[in-house]
């Protein structure tokens, strides 16, 4: 089969990868798109999908820029309008939206509705070429260019590869960009819920023990889901209950006016932190998960990729228009050390959190339960929290 050339290939039609590819393809780049799962179909089930994101305004903001938002099906999503945090409830801590002069602080929402979406719009855009149900195999650098080999025996050349693949990213692998994980690998259970009202709060809550937290985020109408994290062998434990034994022992952990609660359905999830020094080769960069995974207990993870997105985009973008090689090393240098610092702190910020709050130490555990407290009486620190958590200034 023949070569192929393209200025940019995308390892990785995901949720931050396709976001890319929409918004290179309106630059008039030449772009492919590569995704190893396949096309979603059209049907949606009544009850609520397993995996949920929370997207920050900012990133609701990127996803009506690159054209669609208008996609998404929004008789199911949630805005989220309040968000509260305790270990004890006498010391929590409440971020309303319209304190900040905000509708909502973003949205709740399924991903397969997300990645629908973007399957609409990848499908509608002539300036996109993709392919799904395909991987990568091999990638070697040769005359200036990449030179990969796909599942299907294909071979392409691109002068720009980006790698979107996640975690277990093979674009690093293949290229050498050493990837450090850290800390055990952690375990939590996704529960869909239906509840007694209807979920029109709009509330997110998360409530702290020693062995994990326990968080709640609204879906559509009297949908909700529950994440509860835990050592091993107690997530395993809990998979292997009824959902009746499920919900006796969910009950004993969430606030009174959340109790009435049937679950639907359960699903296992496990992950393991990692982050890597450098994004960049000569021609190729990496984003989202593919750089960095954080814990997600700040729900902060799809919104980091985003951030990723928008910053590589307009790089790009604006060395494209100055006719400057956009896939040197100098130039992605640029945009990795224009990245760097704010994922790096994301990522200590939630390992902080996590570490703080899993502590037995009584003397740690008092002084968690006065910062919460504190944090909650002062504006201008919840006001640089909210700013920072929804991308409304740089550090």
């Amino acid at each position: 089969m023949l070569e192929k050339n393209y200025d940019i290939i995308i390892v990785g039609g995901n949720m931050v990868g396709s976001a890319l590819a929409i918004g290179l393809a309106k630059s008039s780049w030449k772009v492919l798109l590569i995704e190893k799962n396949k096309l979603i179909s059209s049907f949606f089930q009544s009850c609520p999908y397993s995996e949920i994101s929370s997207i920050s305004f900012s990133s609701v903001s990127l996803l009506k820029k690159i054209g669609v938002w208008q996609n998404i099906i929004h008789s199911r999503i949630v805005p989220n309008t309040t968000l509260e945090i305790w270990e004890n409830w006498k010391f929590r801590t409440t971020f309303k939206s319209k304190n900040f002069g905000l509708k909502n602080f973003g949205y709740i929402i399924e991903n397969r509705n997300l990645k629908f979406a973007f399957q609409k719009k990848l499908i509608s855009d002539k300036n996109i070429n993709f392919l799904y149900s395909t991987e990568l195999i091999d990638l070697i650098r040769e005359k200036s260019k990449w030179k990969i080999t796909l599942s299907n025996n294909q071979k392409l050349s691109t002068k720009l590869i980006i790698g979107s693949d996640g975690s277990n990213s093979k674009v690093c692998f293949l290229s050498g960009i050493k990837k450090k994980e850290y800390g055990e690998v952690l375990y939590c259970i996704l529960m869909i819920v239906q509840t007694k009202f209807e979920c029109s709060q709009k509330i997110i809550w998360q409530k702290f023990f020693s062995e994990g937290p326990i968080a709640h985020l609204p879906l559509f109408k009297n949908w909700a889901c529950l994440i509860l994290h835990g050592k091993h062998q107690e997530i395993e434990n809990l998979s292997k209950m009824s959902f009746g034994e499920l919900e006796k022992y969910v009950v004993l952990k969430i606030p009174e006016k959340f109790k009435k609660i049937k679950i639907f359905n359960k699903k296992i999830i496990s992950f393991r932190r990692s982050y890597t020094k450098s994004y960049v080769k000569e021609g190729l960069v990496i984003i989202g998960d593919a750089a960095h995974v954080i814990h997600p207990l700040a729900g902060q993870g799809l919104n980091l990729g985003y951030r990723d997105v928008e910053r590589l985009l307009s790089f790009l973008i604006l060395h494209k228009k100055r006719g400057i090689c956009f896939y040197s090393k100098d130039i992605l240098l640029e945009y990795q050390n224009s990245r760097l610092f704010d994922n790096h702190f994301m990522q200590f910020s939630t390992e902080v959190i996590y570490k703080l709050f899993s502590s037995k130490n009584q003397i740690v555990e008092k002084f968690r339960n006065i910062l919460l407290r504190s944090i909650n009486k002062i504006e201008l620190v919840k006001k640089i929290i909210i700013q920072y958590a929804s991308n409304d200034f740089d550090i």
